[in-house]
């Protein structure tokens, strides 16, 4: 058995395999660097352990249809001969012939299950000349040529809630035109993206086969209540990236009134907020402030002679014997009209 594996683009970046949980991700890796030359795995249950996945993630990847399951506890890779291609003198057959006699490949070679159509033999299959697995027509009886079944579309599926009894109820495409038809203010697809989260969330909570549409237009009749902006032209001309540009849309706001109110709030913010005025400075209080501090400096003003000690908010004023009276700058012409010439006497 070959002890490499390998993993097409095609299938691991598909929005449906991405929109897995990471666990269920995780764990289609393993089954399949796990698996035989065929693609097949007998101890599912063993790698969950190994990686801490649960039995959720086996029904999710079962579910999305990334592996087929079989009575017996053997799953297969669903797309194994689109990842893999194996060479023929290293090629080993699966122990598992009978599950493999269950199968077929589509046109796109993926398995499927069939009752009626099974794979032919690895030498039928392989190209001589070619390391790369292959179905070509050439290789299929021609009884069984027009008859293959195609696989189901997966595209027709919109959405998969998870039940109380762990399984999945599928919304289709068409259901949802249905609810989108009775509920037009709601837009439902981002609806039902909440009920996921909400039943994922809320294990004990989960609805029974039988109560789930109750639970759907419940729900979806509430949020028409409310009153959604949800506008389906909208949708028609933004493409798909519309659910993610739209943004606050999904959760009902109005972008005309969010705009004007951003708007309101910035011309409210900017009437406010008001530079504060400056207080016009005298000619002595400038003069004071250019010179520098801790030295020390002499002026006249109003006909006196004084001296001092310029500091960083306050002056020092000499007065009549030597001693010094502080004063604050922007206070100084209060008290100099008070003070004594330096030069009297």
């Amino acid at each position: 058995m070959s002890e490499r594996r390998m993993f097409a683009k095609s299938i691991i970046d598909s929005d449906a395999f991405l929109d897995m949980p990471i666990s269920a991700r995780l764990l289609y890796y393993d089954l399949a660097m796990r698996a035989d030359d065929d693609g097949f795995n007998n101890s599912p249950k063993k790698i969950m352990k190994i990686i801490g996945a649960t039995e959720d993630d086996l029904r999710i990847l079962a579910a999305r249809k990334f592996i087929i399951p079989f009575e017996n506890g053997v799953v297969v890779i669903k797309h194994w001969r689109i990842h893999n291609y194996i060479r023929k003198d290293t090629y080993k057959e699966t122990n598992y012939k009978e599950e493999k006699e269950m199968l077929f490949l589509d046109e796109n070679n993926a398995y499927s299950l069939s009752g009626t159509h099974s794979l032919q033999s690895r030498d039928e299959l392989v190209d001589e000349s070619l390391t790369q697995v292959r179905l070509g027509k050439d290789s299929i009886g021609k009884d069984s040529i027009g008859n293959i079944i195609a696989p189901p579309d997966e595209e027709k599926i919109f959405i998969e809630l998870i039940l109380n009894d762990k399984s999945y109820f599928e919304v289709s495409y068409d259901l949802v035109n249905e609810y989108q038809e009775l509920y037009p203010a709601v837009d439902v697809k981002q609806q039902l993206r909440n009920m996921k989260g909400w039943c994922d969330a809320n294990p004990t909570n989960r609805k029974t086969r039988t109560g789930i549409k109750r639970f759907i237009n419940s729900w979806l009749s509430k949020e028409q209540n409310r009153g959604g902006n949800y506008r389906p032209e909208q949708e028609k001309t933004t493409g798909k990236n519309f659910d993610a540009n739209k943004g606050l849309m999904k959760h009902g706001y109005n972008f005309d009134e969010l705009e004007a109110e951003i708007k309101n709030r910035t011309e409210v913010k900017a009437q406010t907020i008001k530079e504060p005025e400056k207080k016009q400075l005298s000619k002595l209080q400038n003069k004071l402030l250019s010179l520098p501090i801790n030295k020390d400096f002499r002026f006249a003003y109003l006909g006196k002679e004084f001296w001092g000690t310029r500091y960083e908010n306050s002056v020092a004023i000499m007065l009549k014997g030597g001693n010094f009276e502080q004063y604050s700058i922007d206070k100084l012409e209060d008290h100099l009209s008070e003070l004594p010439d330096y030069k009297e006497g």
